[in-house]
């Protein structure tokens, strides 16, 4: 989900609607985005207006045979990287951090 602001970032309403559709994407795998959009787009419109900034569902990705680790990067900006091995060795890997 993406968002225009740091502030609507750490709202629970938000974070609560992201996890949501995350949520809802991991247990229907193959869902397309434009799906996706038109699953949550009530929720979606409710919580702009109550929040007064436009946020949106922007993409989708599906990885299968793959270990998936993820850090933040700066505290703004979080990475998910795929690869084959452990998630911590995939973490430290330099090959890994210097395809972000």
């Amino acid at each position: 989900m993406n968002c225009e602001t740091d502030f609507v970032a750490k709202d629970a309403g938000f974070l609560g609607l992201a996890n949501e559709v995350a949520d809802f994407a991991a247990a229907n795998k193959g869902t397309t985005i434009e799906a996706l959009q038109a699953q949550f787009e009530e929720k979606r419109a409710a919580l702009v207006a109550k929040i007064g900034e436009n946020m949106n569902i922007r993409r989708v990705a599906y990885l299968d045979g793959q270990v998936i680790a993820q850090y933040l990067h700066g505290a703004k900006i979080g990475v998910l990287v795929a690869g084959e091995g452990s998630a911590d060795e995939l973490k430290k890997s330099s090959n890994a951090r210097s395809c972000i």
